[in-house]
């Protein structure tokens, strides 16, 4: 491009920067050095809901929920103070096509010696992303779940088996004390499928406790021990 086009297309006019901020895919806000709103783009219509002559000269805190504008201006006092930009998130209700999460970028904007002339506001639009980390937060907690209820019926199906075992080893026996040893080996087992079930109201309610967990070894052992002799 040569520099005749250079300087028509970049005019000491400023049009081309004004409709680079009008017309960018991203919301822009901009306020002055007492923080009212000097622009308010169409991408901040689109996102935000009201239009620009609505936001014209309003303080830029009403771009933020009613119960966060004494904190947000705090944070314009503190991005102006420290001349740093500040990031934060946080959700709109009421605004067009329903909830929506945003994160927010504040700006001071200084001139040439360095005072403040104003602040600027980049809008994002973070809904999507934060839907889809939550369905893998969903999908990530059903896959647990998923293991942990295979390794609970792993050790259900152990401990049931044990109950059967010694209950049929006490009705067969001819023997009292090898009937009671077997009788004490299924209160045992019940005990040990109670803790489990406990052990699980703890994990729904976000409690860790460790279980002593029957498997299959221990049943067998256990029955080994059963039909010793007295």
């Amino acid at each position: 491009m040569s520099n005749a086009a250079n300087e028509s297309t970049f005019g000491a006019s400023g049009d081309f920067h004004r409709l680079l901020c009008r017309d960018a895919a991203i919301a822009m806000v901009a306020a002055d050095s007492d923080f009212n709103i000097r622009l308010w783009n169409q991408s901040a219509v689109k996102l935000l809901g009201p239009q620009v002559e609505q936001m014209q000269s309003q303080p830029l805190s009403m771009m933020m929920p009613a119960d966060m504008r004494d904190l947000f201006d705090r944070l314009l006092e503190r991005t102006v103070t420290r001349m740093e930009t500040s990031e934060f998130d946080v959700r709109m209700d009421d605004v067009p096509h329903g909830p929506k999460d945003l994160t927010v970028f504040l700006s001071p904007v200084p001139d040439a010696d360095g005072v403040i002339q104003g602040l600027s506001a980049w809008i994002i639009d973070q809904t999507r992303h934060v839907q889809i980390a939550q369905k893998l937060d969903k999908a990530e907690e059903m896959a647990s779940l998923g293991t942990l209820a295979s390794g609970v019926a792993h050790h259900f199906n152990s401990i049931l088996g044990g109950v059967s075992t010694f209950v049929d080893f006490a009705l067969t026996s001819g023997d009292e004390a090898s009937m009671k040893r077997a009788l004490q080996m299924t209160a045992d087992a019940s005990l040990r499928a109670s803790r489990l079930t406990q052990s699980l109201l703890s994990f729904v309610k976000h409690e860790s406790h460790r279980s002593d967990l029957a498997d299959l070894t221990e049943v067998i052992l256990t029955f080994a021990h059963l039909v010793e002799a007295p």
